[in-house]
């Protein structure tokens, strides 16, 4: 069984799901120059990325940049300006920042001091 196909019942899970159908739908980077369809599809684009995290393409960035909180930065391919995941990485990552419920930290009430 490939990692794509693996179901979950949480949004993780959905990530996971949506990677097959792309994976299905061969949306990856053309190129004549590339000789193996598994290589193109293996590299995806932000946008690509973002349609399956189910945010946007500024927060991916964000996130690959190490700029969201709480999440251990995306790791990506920069060709010059532009940049691409990898298929097992993107899978890997989500894997490794899915938090169990019990880990989950209450919020914080409203107007209380943080204690450093």
């Amino acid at each position: 069984m490939r990692p794509a196909d693996i179901l979950f019942s949480d949004h993780a899970g959905t990530a996971i799901a949506r990677l097959g159908e792309l994976e299905s739908a061969k949306v990856g980077p053309k190129s004549p120059n590339m000789h193996s369809d598994s290589v193109s599809s293996d590299l995806l684009t932000m946008a690509q990325v973002a349609e399956i995290l189910h945010c946007s393409k500024a927060h991916v960035c964000n996130a690959v940049a190490g700029r969201v909180r709480g999440c251990q930065p995306i790791p990506a391919l920069r060709l010059g300006r532009r940049k691409l995941v990898r298929r097992e990485t993107l899978l890997q990552w989500i894997e490794r920042n899915e938090q169990p419920n019990a880990m989950i930290r209450e919020s914080p009430e409203r107007g209380a001091r943080k204690h450093a």
